[in-house]
């Protein structure tokens, strides 16, 4: 059922991602644009790769924005004349000011990582400068800060989250053999990680107000662990629906169904 703020597209491919990808093309929208997706077919792996093989098929729905639509200029209207800085301003997200502490940052291990971040941002020629102070969950921070630091970040924070991996690997690595106290580092870059957990809010409230309305249960795009997280949690405080995750490896999504309806099993959610 389509109309001109529903647009659905079946389409095929070697798997659930490639197939979704084929639909978001077909529909000639955004390979990150927000969709729901119904899985209709599995793919199945051909026997001695010759024979008996199968697609995944998969049902997109994309809901369009709505245009708003500005009001007719009255005869005299009267304007407020903006201010030059003013005119062409964005929109933004307000992250709230939450007090600074430092007591992690004179660890071996966080000086460790942040020397290697420091190093890093020299040899890709970037202009910026790290900053470490305590996190909120038992970790230390190393914000970056600077010209085009951006880069950083990558696909939802791709490339951010591989800089953390290998910035704990070396907060915690042996020195001259020995261990040191353990260190859990959370990269950042200028505040994207509060502005992404807010997006992925306001993402979970939506659907799951589709959920409710449509009564029907939403697959979400594959995230990982920190962004699913974030998911679960927001859900929680929303009645009558509950969260799941499915999938594996980085192919791992939630899915987001009516309380009151049987779910899928639910897989190991001990990285979640």
């Amino acid at each position: 059922m389509e109309n001109e703020n529903i647009k659905i597209q079946e389409a095929m491919g070697k798997t659930v991602d490639d197939a979704v990808s084929a639909a978001k093309a077909m529909l000639k929208i955004s390979e990150d644009a927000e969709v729901e997706i119904e899985v209709l077919e599995e793919p199945k792996k051909a026997v001695f790769g010759l024979f008996g093989g199968s697609l995944a098929k998969v049902r997109v729905t994309y809901h369009v924005p709505e245009k708003v639509e500005e009001p007719a200029p009255t005869e005299e209207p009267e304007v407020e004349e903006a201010k030059e800085d003013e005119a062409e301003a964005e929109p933004v997200i307000v992250i709230p000011d939450i007090p600074r502490t430092y007591k992690t940052v004179e660890k071996t291990g966080v000086k460790m990582a942040k020397a290697f971040m420091d190093q890093l941002i020299s040899d890709m020629g970037l202009t910026a400068t790290t900053e470490a102070y305590d996190g909120d969950n038992d970790d230390t921070v190393i914000d970056v800060e600077g010209d085009k630091a951006g880069v950083l970040i990558g696909h939802h924070g791709e490339t951010l989250d591989a800089l953390q991996y290998l910035a704990n690997l070396a907060a915690n690595k042996r020195v001259a053999g020995e261990k040191h106290e353990y260190c859990r580092i959370t990269v950042d870059v200028e505040g994207y990680r509060a502005k992404r957990a807010n997006t992925l809010k306001a993402l979970a409230r939506r659907k799951a107000n589709a959920v409710l309305k449509y009564k029907k249960s939403i697959m979400l795009e594959p995230m990982n662990p920190y962004e699913r997280r974030i998911i679960h949690a927001e859900i929680q405080n929303i009645p009558g629906v509950s969260t799941n995750s499915i999938g594996a490896d980085d192919n791992r999504r939630v899915v987001i169904y009516l309380s009151d309806q049987k779910a899928e099993p639910i897989e190991d959610e001990s990285e979640d």
